[in-house]
C-alpha cells in the first residue's frame, strides 16, 4: 500500500477512535499498539501508565503479561478474540489511586481489515459512577426495610423454599396473626379459613403466595376472605410477585406479597360486583359473544365470540353499525332497527330474535342482550350487550313441537321409567308403574310424586330438585324410594327441560347399588372381624392429620398386637384363630367411644385412634384397662376357651410425628419396646414420657392413701394490716406429711390433686382442719381475727360447697365472721353462676371472700360488683417486681385504687423485701403476707407468735 493510503488510512482511524468516548487502542496480531485516542492517553497518565509500554508502537499484550491478575485476564481475553475462538471478551477491574477509588470495565472486540487478517480494538470504559450507585442502592434498601415496617399496606417477603424473611406489623394484622407466629411457620397460610369472593372456600393451595411460589408468575389483585365458620371475615386484596436475581433467570429467588384490606371497599361495591358476576357468567358460554356500541362514533366493539356467532374473520370486519346492518337478514332488519331504537329511546329490553347471513349464505338465528348506558343528561352514549346463537336450540323447538303426539307414544313404550310434566300434572308411562308398583291414577301430581315414594326425606329431596331444574338439571341423581310393596329400591333420576314441559327418565338400579355396597364394604373392611381395614385406616388417619392441623387439636395412635397369635393357629388352626381375632375386635369396639376408630391392619395387628384426650395419662390409664380387659378368657365355643394378652405401643401427634407414616411407624417402635419388656404392657414412643405416665400414676396411687390417712399438716402465713403491723390473720396452707417424716410442698402434688379429683375431699379436710385450728385460737384469746381458706375449682364445680362450709363453722364451734374464703380470679369467671350463688348465700351468714391471684386473669370491674367480694389479694409476680418494673408499680397502685373505689381491702402477695413494703405502704395497700414477716409455719409455731403478739399488747396497755 502506497505511504500516502496509509496515512490516510491511519488518520481516518484515529478519527475513528477519538470519536469513541471511552478509552481505546487498537491493535494487530503481534499485540503492536497501531492507534491510541486522546481519551486512552488521558486514561493512562491518570493511573501512572508508562508511556514507553503503553503508547504508540508498543505491545500491549507484553504490558498485560507483566501486569497483574486483572492485566492477565485481558490477555486471555485478546488472545481468545486473536484467534477467532471469540467475538466479544468483557473484564471488570479496579484501578485505584490513594487519591479516588475507580472501576472500568475492559472491552475486547475484532477490528475488520482489508488484509483479512484479524486486529483488535480494545476500550477501557470507566464504570466508578455505576458501582457507587449500585453501593447507594444496598444502602438504600437498609431504608427500605425500616420503610416497609411503616407501611399501611401488609408486607411478606418469602425465600424461594416459602420461608418467611421479612414481614411488617400491618400484614400480621391483616392475617389476624402475631408477628412471632408468623416467622414461626414454614408458609405463610393462614389458620383460619379463606373464602373466595362468591363466598365458596378456597382450597389452601390457592392461597396466593403458594401459587405464585409454584409457579413463579405473577398473582395480582386477588381479592380473598380470611375467618373462621360464622364469623366476620376479613377482605383482604393480595399481590404476590416473584423476585428474581436477574432477567435471564427463570426461577424466582423469593416473593414479595402485599395485603390491603377490601372490606369497606367491598361492602360499598356490592352492585358493581353483582354485575361483573353476570358478565363473567356469560363470557364464560361459549356461545355467547359480547358487544359493545359507542353510539357517538358509530362504532362496535366485538369480542373473539362475536366474529365466531357472525361466521366473519376479524380482519374483514371494520367495526362500523353500518357493516353490521348489512349481514342482518332483509326481513328481520327494519324491525330490528326499530327494536333497538325503542330500547334507546324507552329502555324497553333489546331482546327480540334475529338473523343474520353468512359469508357463505347460511342463516342462523340470534339472541341479543343489551343495556344501554346514559350520560349524567339522560342521553344514550353506549349499549353493551350479548349475542347467542339460538339456531339449534329454535330449530330443536320446532321439531319437538311437530314431534309431540309421537314423542308422547314412544314415552309410553319405553323399556325405562318415562314421566312427563305439564305444570303440575304428571303422567308416566308403563315401565314407571312397574318400577314404583303405583298405577298412574295414585300419582298424578309432582307433589304426590314426591310424597309417596321418599316419605320422610320427600322435602329434601324435592328442593334438591327444584334447584337442578333451576340450572337445567345438570347431573344426574340416585335416590333410595318406597316401593309399593313397602321394599326400599335406588332409582336412578335423570331430568329434561324443554319449551312446553319438562321430562324424566327414572331406572330401578336397587341390584347395582348392592352390587357396589358389597364391593365397597370388601375394599375398606376386614372380612374376618368386620373393622375397618388398613385401607379404610390410613384413609381416616390422614383425615385425621389434616383435620388436627387445621383446627390445632391433638390424637394418640395405639398399635396392638395379640402376643404368641401364631401359636394359637399352629395349635388350634385358623378357624380357632379367626374366632379369636373377631372375639378381640368385638370387646375392643365395646370398650372404646363411638368417636375413637379401631381397625385391623392386618394378622394380629390392631389400631385405635383416640382423639380427643386431656393428657396421657389418660392414655396410659386406657392402655392398661384395655390390657386387662382383653387378658380375660374367650369362649371360642361352648366348651373351649382361649387366654392371650396384648401388647401396646402409643404414638402422640403432634409431638412424636406429624405424618401418617412416621406416627404408624413409632407406635410400631413402642409396640416391640412394649413386647421387649416381656408383653403384657404398653409403651410409649418415648421412653422420657412413659416414665413420667407412671411416675405421675405412682404419685396419684400415693396421694389416694394420703387422702384416705389424712397424711396432712396445716401451715400458716400470717396477714398482717399495714398501717400497725399487726398479725390480723393467717392464710392456711397444705402440706403433705409423709409416714417417713418428710413434708412435701403442694407445689409437687397439687396438679395431679386436681386433675384427679382428690382436691375435693383434701379441701373439706383443709377447711375442717383451718376452722378448728382457728376455734382453739380465738377461744384462748389469741390476737387473730381470721382464717382464710382456699376453695378449688373443682371443689365448687363437684360439691355443695356452701353445706361444707356451714356444717364445719357448726361442727368446729367457730363463728362466721372468722373465716374468709378464697376464690382465684380463673375459677370466678369459670364458674360464674355458682361462685355467685356460694358468694351470695354464705356472705348472708357472716362469711368474708377474697379474691386471689388478682391481675392475672380478667381483672373486670363488672364482676368485681356483681360477687361483692370483700377483699382482693395482688399476685406476688406484680409484687416481686416492685420497684424494678416500673409498669408493674402503676399496675399495682391502678389495682389498688380500683379496690377503694369499690370499697375492697387489698392484700398483697409475696412481699419479700423492706422497699416493697415501703412502696405497697406509700400506695395505700392495707395489708399484705409474705416472707418478710413470716414464712408459712406449723400451727404451733403460729399459735407462738399470737401469744407473743399478746404479751406486746399487754405490755403497751
Amino acid at each position: 500500500m502506497k505511504p500516502s493510503k496509509i496515512k490516510n488510512r491511519f488518520h481516518r482511524e484515529q478519527a475513528l477512535l477519538d470519536a469513541i468516548s471511552s478509552n481505546a487502542v487498537l491493535i494487530n496480531q503481534q499485540g503492536t499498539i497501531l492507534v491510541a485516542n486522546t481519551a486512552w492517553n488521558e486514561y493512562a497518565s491518570q493511573n501512572e501508565g508508562d508511556d514507553s509500554k503503553c503508547g504508540i508502537a508498543n505491545n500491549y499484550l507484553e504490558a498485560c503479561l507483566n501486569g497483574d491478575d486483572d492485566a492477565k485476564a485481558v490477555l486471555q481475553g485478546i488472545t481468545k478474540i486473536l484467534a477467532g475462538e471469540a467475538s466479544k471478551f468483557e473484564h471488570l477491574y479496579p484501578c485505584h489511586n490513594p487519591s479516588e477509588k475507580r472501576w472500568y470495565i475492559a472491552t475486547v472486540t475484532p477490528y475488520p481489515h482489508q488484509n483479512h487478517d484479524i486486529r483488535v480494538l480494545i476500550s477501557h470504559n470507566n464504570v466508578t459512577g455505576l458501582i457507587e450507585r449500585q453501593r447507594a442502592i444496598e444502602a438504600r434498601e437498609n431504608r427500605y426495610i425500616k420503610v416497609i415496617d411503616s407501611l399501611i399496606e401488609g408486607m411478606v417477603i418469602q425465600s424461594a423454599n416459602g420461608e418467611i424473611e421479612t414481614c411488617n406489623q400491618a400484614a400480621a394484622v391483616l392475617l389476624g396473626l402475631s408477628i412471632e407466629s408468623i416467622y414461626a411457620q414454614k408458609s405463610l397460610l393462614p389458620t383460619q379459613k379463606l373464602w373466595y369472593i362468591d363466598g365458596s372456600e378456597m382450597p389452601a393451595d390457592q392461597f396466593p403466595p403458594l401459587l405464585a411460589l409454584a409457579s413463579g408468575q405473577q398473582v395480582r389483585d386477588i381479592i380473598l376472605g380470611i375467618g373462621a365458620d360464622n364469623q366476620p371475615v376479613n377482605w383482604l386484596k393480595i399481590n404476590s410477585h416473584p423476585i428474581f436475581d436477574d432477567a435471564e433467570n427463570t426461577l424466582p429467588s423469593g416473593i414479595v406479597t402485599t395485603f390491603v384490606s377490601m372490606s369497606k371497599e367491598l361492602h360499598q361495591t356490592q352492585q358493581l360486583r353483582e354485575l361483573s358476576e353476570r358478565f363473567e357468567l356469560a363470557v364464560a358460554s361459549a356461545s355467547i359473544g359480547i358487544w359493545d356500541w359507542r353510539i357517538s362514533d358509530n362504532r362496535l366493539i366485538w369480542d373473539d365470540n362475536m366474529y365466531k356467532l357472525y361466521g366473519i374473520n376479524p380482519d374483514d370486519f371494520d367495526g362500523v353499525y353500518d357493516e353490521w346492518r348489512q349481514v342482518i337478514h332483509p326481513e328481520d332488519l327494519v324491525e330490528i332497527e326499530q327494536h333497538l331504537q325503542d330500547t334507546l329511546a324507552m329502555g324497553t329490553p333489546f331482546e327480540k330474535d334475529f338473523r343474520v347471513i353468512w359469508p357463505d349464505k347460511s342463516v342462523h338465528i340470534l339472541k341479543p342482550f343489551a343495556i344501554v348506558r346514559r350520560d349524567s343528561a339522560g342521553n344514550p352514549e353506549r349499549v353493551v350487550g350479548a349475542n347467542q346463537d339460538v339456531t339449534q336450540l329454535r330449530l330443536a323447538q320446532q321439531t319437538l313441537k311437530e314431534s309431540e303426539q309421537r314423542l308422547q307414544l314412544m314415552i309410553h313404550h319405553l323399556p325405562v321409567g318415562a314421566i312427563y310434566l305439564d305444570g303440575s300434572q304428571l303422567f308416566m308411562n308403563a315401565s314407571t308403574e312397574t318400577v314404583t308398583g303405583y298405577p298412574q291414577s295414585e300419582i298424578t301430581t309432582i307433589e304426590a310424586w314426591f310424597t309417596i315414594l321418599f316419605g320422610e326425606q320427600r322435602e329434601e329431596i324435592y328442593l334438591q330438585y327444584q334447584q337442578d331444574r333451576t340450572l337445567g338439571f345438570p347431573q344426574t341423581r340416585t335416590y333410595e324410594y318406597r316401593h309399593k310393596k313397602g321394599h326400599l329400591h335406588w332409582l336412578e333420576f335423570n331430568a329434561f327441560l324443554f319449551e312446553d314441559g319438562e321430562a324424566w327418565i327414572i331406572t330401578d338400579i336397587s341390584e347395582r347399588k348392592n352390587a357396589e355396597s358389597k364391593l365397597e364394604h370388601l375394599a375398606f373392611f376386614d372380612p374376618v372381624t368386620q373393622l375397618p381395614n388398613r385401607t379404610n385406616f390410613d384413609k381416616v388417619l390422614k383425615e385425621t392429620i389434616l383435620g388436627a392441623e387445621r383446627h390445632q387439636l391433638k390424637f394418640a395412635l395405639l398399635l396392638l398386637d395379640v402376643d404368641q397369635f401364631k401359636r394359637i393357629n399352629d395349635t388350634y388352626g385358623h378357624p380357632t384363630g379367626d374366632k379369636l381375632l373377631t372375639l378381640f375386635g368385638e370387646r375392643l369396639t365395646n370398650r372404646l367411644r363411638e368417636s375413637d376408630m379401631v381397625a385391623r391392619l392386618g394378622g394380629d395387628e390392631f389400631t385405635i385412634l383416640v382423639g380427643d384426650f386431656k393428657n396421657p395419662t389418660e392414655l396410659a390409664e386406657l392402655a392398661r384397662q384395655l390390657i386387662n380387659e382383653l387378658r380375660q378368657p374367650y369362649r371360642i365355643d361352648s366348651e373351649f376357651e382361649v387366654t392371650v394378652t396384648v401388647s401396646i405401643g402409643i404414638s402422640l401427634y403432634p409431638s412424636h410425628a406429624q405424618d401418617a407414616m412416621r406416627l404408624l411407624r413409632n407406635a410400631d417402635t413402642a409396640m416391640y419396646l412394649a413386647k421387649a419388656k416381656g408383653r403384657d404392657t404398653y409403651r410409649f414412643y418415648s421412653e422420657e414420657l412413659t416414665d413420667a405416665v407412671e411416675h405421675r400414676v405412682s404419685l396419684e396411687s400415693q396421694l389416694r392413701e394420703a387422702v384416705k390417712a389424712k397424711h396432712f399438716v396445716l401451715h400458716y402465713q400470717p396477714l398482717i394490716d399495714m398501717a400497725s403491723g399487726a398479725i390480723y390473720g393467717v392464710e392456711a396452707l397444705i402440706r403433705w406429711h409423709k409416714p417417713d417424716g418428710e413434708i412435701i410442698s403442694p407445689d409437687f402434688f397439687m396438679a395431679v390433686a386436681e386433675e384427679s379429683g382428690l382436691i375435693a375431699p383434701m379441701g373439706e379436710w383443709v377447711l375442717h382442719q383451718a376452722c378448728e385450728d382457728m376455734a382453739s385460737w380465738v377461744h384462748a384469746g389469741l390476737p387473730i381475727k381470721k382464717i382464710a381458706v382456699n376453695l378449688s375449682t373443682i371443689q365448687i364445680e363437684k360439691s355443695d360447697v356452701a353445706s361444707i362450709v356451714l356444717d364445719t363453722l357448726a361442727a368446729t364451734h367457730l363463728s362466721a365472721e372468722h373465716l374468709d374464703l378464697e376464690i382465684t380470679e380463673t375459677t370466678l369467671i369459670s364458674q360464674m353462676d355458682k361462685v355467685e350463688a356460694i358468694i351470695t348465700q354464705l356472705k348472708q351468714h357472716g362469711i368474708g371472700f377474697s379474691i386471689d391471684d388478682f391481675g392475672t386473669g380478667y381483672s373486670s370491674l363488672t364482676y368485681l360488683k356483681r360477687f361483692s367480694a370483700n377483699r382482693i389479694k395482688i399476685d406476688r409476680s406484680f409484687v416481686s417486681n416492685i420497684p424494678l418494673d416500673k409498669n408493674d408499680v402503676q399496675l399495682v397502685s391502678a389495682i389498688i385504687n380500683m379496690g377503694h373505689s369499690m370499697n375492697l381491702s387489698v392484700i398483697a402477695e409475696g412481699v419479700e423485701t423492706q422497699e416493697q413494703l415501703d412502696i405497697l405502704r406509700e400506695l395505700g395497700c392495707d395489708s399484705y403476707q409474705g416472707f418478710l414477716k413470716c414464712r408459712p409455719v406449723s400451727a404451733a409455731a403460729i399459735e407462738h407468735i399470737l401469744q407473743s403478739e399478746l404479751k406486746d399488747i399487754t405490755v403497751r396497755n
